[in-house]
Protein backbone atom coordinates (compact mmCIF):
# COMPACT_ATOMS: atom_id res chain seq x y z
CA UNK A 1 0.00 0.00 0.00
CA UNK A 2 2.86 2.35 0.83
CA UNK A 3 4.47 1.85 -2.58
CA UNK A 4 1.17 2.38 -4.39
CA UNK A 5 0.26 5.44 -2.36
CA UNK A 6 3.59 7.27 -2.67
CA UNK A 7 5.37 5.87 -5.72
CA UNK A 8 2.60 4.26 -7.79
CA UNK A 9 4.49 0.96 -7.90
CA UNK A 10 3.31 -1.22 -5.04
CA UNK A 11 4.67 -4.70 -5.80
CA UNK A 12 8.08 -3.46 -6.92
CA UNK A 13 8.29 -1.19 -3.89
CA UNK A 14 7.29 -4.02 -1.53
CA UNK A 15 10.32 -6.08 -2.55
CA UNK A 16 12.63 -3.03 -2.28
CA UNK A 17 11.16 -2.13 1.13
CA UNK A 18 11.56 -5.66 2.50
CA UNK A 19 15.17 -5.83 1.31
CA UNK A 20 15.91 -2.41 2.79
CA UNK A 21 14.51 -3.44 6.17
CA UNK A 22 16.52 -6.67 6.11
CA UNK A 23 19.74 -4.75 5.28
CA UNK A 24 19.06 -2.21 8.02
CA UNK A 25 18.63 -4.99 10.60
CA UNK A 26 21.82 -6.68 9.33
CA UNK A 27 23.77 -3.42 9.64
CA UNK A 28 22.21 -1.93 12.79
CA UNK A 29 20.76 -5.00 14.53
CA UNK A 30 18.07 -4.17 17.06
CA UNK A 31 18.99 -0.49 16.73
CA UNK A 32 17.52 -0.33 13.20
CA UNK A 33 15.02 2.49 12.77
CA UNK A 34 12.86 4.01 10.06
CA UNK A 35 15.60 6.41 8.91
CA UNK A 36 17.97 3.45 8.32
CA UNK A 37 15.30 1.63 6.32
CA UNK A 38 14.02 4.46 4.17
CA UNK A 39 17.33 5.33 2.53
CA UNK A 40 15.81 6.05 -0.87
CA UNK A 41 15.68 9.07 -3.13
CA UNK A 42 15.66 12.12 -0.83
CA UNK A 43 12.69 13.57 -2.68
CA UNK A 44 10.37 10.80 -1.41
CA UNK A 45 11.82 9.92 2.01
CA UNK A 46 9.59 12.32 3.93
CA UNK A 47 6.47 11.24 2.07
CA UNK A 48 7.29 7.54 2.54
CA UNK A 49 7.94 8.04 6.24
CA UNK A 50 4.69 9.98 6.77
CA UNK A 51 2.66 7.36 4.91
CA UNK A 52 4.26 4.41 6.74
CA UNK A 53 3.57 6.06 10.10
CA UNK A 54 -0.03 6.76 9.03
CA UNK A 55 -0.51 3.11 8.10
CA UNK A 56 0.98 1.91 11.41
CA UNK A 57 -1.55 4.11 13.24
CA UNK A 58 -4.45 2.75 11.22
CA UNK A 59 -3.48 -0.90 11.77
CA UNK A 60 -2.54 -1.00 15.45
CA UNK A 61 -4.51 -3.08 17.99
CA UNK A 62 -4.06 -5.08 21.22
CA UNK A 63 -5.83 -6.93 24.05
CA UNK A 64 -5.02 -3.95 26.19
CA UNK A 65 -8.46 -3.18 27.67
CA UNK A 66 -8.75 -6.63 29.21
CA UNK A 67 -5.46 -6.28 31.08
CA UNK A 68 -6.40 -2.78 32.25
CA UNK A 69 -9.76 -4.07 33.51
CA UNK A 70 -7.88 -6.68 35.59
CA UNK A 71 -5.58 -3.99 37.10
CA UNK A 72 -2.45 -5.55 35.62
CA UNK A 73 0.80 -3.60 35.42
CA UNK A 74 1.31 -3.21 31.69
CA UNK A 75 4.65 -2.66 30.02
CA UNK A 76 4.61 -2.36 26.26
CA UNK A 77 7.58 -4.11 24.67
CA UNK A 78 8.05 -3.60 20.95
CA UNK A 79 10.54 -4.69 18.30
CA UNK A 80 10.07 -1.62 16.17
CA UNK A 81 12.10 0.70 14.00
CA UNK A 82 9.73 3.65 14.42
CA UNK A 83 10.72 6.34 16.94
CA UNK A 84 9.63 5.89 20.56
CA UNK A 85 7.96 9.31 20.54
CA UNK A 86 5.78 8.26 17.59
CA UNK A 87 4.82 4.95 19.20
CA UNK A 88 3.76 6.80 22.37
CA UNK A 89 1.64 9.12 20.21
CA UNK A 90 0.14 6.15 18.35
CA UNK A 91 -0.74 4.42 21.62
CA UNK A 92 -2.34 7.57 23.01
CA UNK A 93 -4.36 8.29 19.85
CA UNK A 94 -5.66 4.72 19.89
CA UNK A 95 -6.69 4.86 23.55
CA UNK A 96 -3.85 2.91 25.13
CA UNK A 97 -3.33 4.73 28.41
CA UNK A 98 -2.38 3.57 31.86
CA UNK A 99 0.64 1.46 30.93
CA UNK A 100 3.72 1.75 33.11
CA UNK A 101 6.44 2.08 30.45
CA UNK A 102 7.24 1.54 26.78
CA UNK A 103 10.33 -0.41 25.74
CA UNK A 104 11.26 -0.06 22.04
CA UNK A 105 14.01 -2.23 20.60
CA UNK A 106 15.76 0.55 18.66
CA UNK A 107 16.09 2.67 21.82
CA UNK A 108 17.85 -0.09 23.77
CA UNK A 109 19.56 -1.85 20.81
CA UNK A 110 18.00 -5.06 22.13
CA UNK A 111 15.22 -7.18 20.69
CA UNK A 112 12.58 -9.61 21.91
CA UNK A 113 13.68 -12.43 19.60
CA UNK A 114 17.06 -12.72 21.36
CA UNK A 115 15.47 -12.23 24.79
CA UNK A 116 17.63 -9.15 25.44
CA UNK A 117 14.73 -6.67 25.47
CA UNK A 118 12.87 -8.83 27.98
CA UNK A 119 16.02 -8.96 30.14
CA UNK A 120 16.24 -5.15 29.98
CA UNK A 121 12.66 -4.84 31.27
CA UNK A 122 13.36 -7.30 34.10
CA UNK A 123 16.57 -5.47 35.08
CA UNK A 124 14.94 -2.02 34.98
CA UNK A 125 11.79 -3.04 36.84
CA UNK A 126 13.28 -5.58 39.24
CA UNK A 127 11.04 -8.38 38.00
CA UNK A 128 11.87 -12.05 37.95
CA UNK A 129 10.76 -14.13 34.99
CA UNK A 130 7.93 -15.76 36.98
CA UNK A 131 6.33 -12.34 37.65
CA UNK A 132 5.73 -11.64 33.95
CA UNK A 133 3.31 -12.95 31.35
CA UNK A 134 4.06 -11.69 27.86
CA UNK A 135 1.30 -11.45 25.25
CA UNK A 136 2.14 -11.23 21.56
CA UNK A 137 1.55 -12.33 18.01
CA UNK A 138 4.99 -13.41 16.83
CA UNK A 139 6.10 -16.96 17.50
CA UNK A 140 9.80 -16.14 17.12
CA UNK A 141 9.87 -12.86 19.09
CA UNK A 142 7.00 -13.07 21.55
CA UNK A 143 6.91 -16.76 22.34
CA UNK A 144 10.42 -18.15 21.73
CA UNK A 145 12.18 -14.89 22.70
CA UNK A 146 10.30 -14.77 26.01
CA UNK A 147 11.01 -18.46 26.60
CA UNK A 148 14.76 -17.84 26.19
CA UNK A 149 14.70 -15.81 29.41
CA UNK A 150 12.16 -17.98 31.22
CA UNK A 151 9.08 -15.79 30.71
CA UNK A 152 5.71 -17.44 30.10
CA UNK A 153 3.80 -16.05 27.15
CA UNK A 154 0.38 -16.10 25.54
CA UNK A 155 0.19 -16.31 21.78
CA UNK A 156 -2.46 -14.17 20.07
CA UNK A 157 -2.25 -14.93 16.34
CA UNK A 158 -2.33 -12.01 13.96
CA UNK A 159 -5.36 -11.78 11.68
CA UNK A 160 -3.37 -12.74 8.57
CA UNK A 161 -1.96 -15.81 10.29
CA UNK A 162 -5.38 -16.83 11.59
CA UNK A 163 -6.97 -16.40 8.15
CA UNK A 164 -4.24 -18.53 6.53
CA UNK A 165 -4.73 -21.23 9.13
CA UNK A 166 -8.51 -21.24 8.78
CA UNK A 167 -8.23 -21.60 4.99
CA UNK A 168 -6.21 -24.80 5.51
CA UNK A 169 -8.76 -26.31 7.89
Amino acid sequence: MLGDKVLNRGKAFLKIRQEAEEKAYQQYGSGANLDNILQYDDSVIDELEKEEIKQELENSQAIYNYAISKNKGIYIISDMYLPEKFILKMLNINGYRGFKQLYVSNVYAADKRSGKLFKKVMEDQGFSENEIIHVGGSVKADILGAKKVGINSIFIPRRKMLKRYLKKV
